[in-house]
């Protein structure tokens, strides 16, 4: 069991193999990405969550030289980030960062 405070280290580590497995099955488009790429974060801005996708962000894009931009968008303890992921065209250009208790939890409200 996770101590409380290695909690938000383990949705992070999480988000992080989430966010970094994304870009592995888009690997046979060879342009990807053809245009900025969006991280909606289902947190407000300014947490631990939200620092974390923008590391990831910036480390994406030095390795691929693409442009990655961080989009907060808070609220029904992710769902409203998660829908709007959902309803974009699946391209690879638009992808989720949450946390471990909006993947478990939410499923099941």
């Amino acid at each position: 069991m996770f101590a409380s405070t290695s909690r938000p280290l383990a949705a992070a580590a999480f988000a992080f193999a989430y966010v970094l497995a994304a870009p592995a099955a888009h690997a046979q488009s060879p342009t990807w990405p053809s245009r900025p790429v969006t991280l909606v974060v289902g947190t407000p801005a300014g947490g631990a969550v939200d620092a974390y996708a923008r590391a990831v962000a910036d480390q994406l894009g030095r390795q691929t030289g693409g442009t990655f931009l961080v989009q907060n968008q808070p609220g029904a303890n992710g769902n409203l980030s998660a829908t709007s992921v959902l309803k974009a065209p699946a391209d690879g250009h638009t992808l989720w960062v949450g946390t471990q208790s909006m993947v478990t939890i939410n499923p099941s409200a």
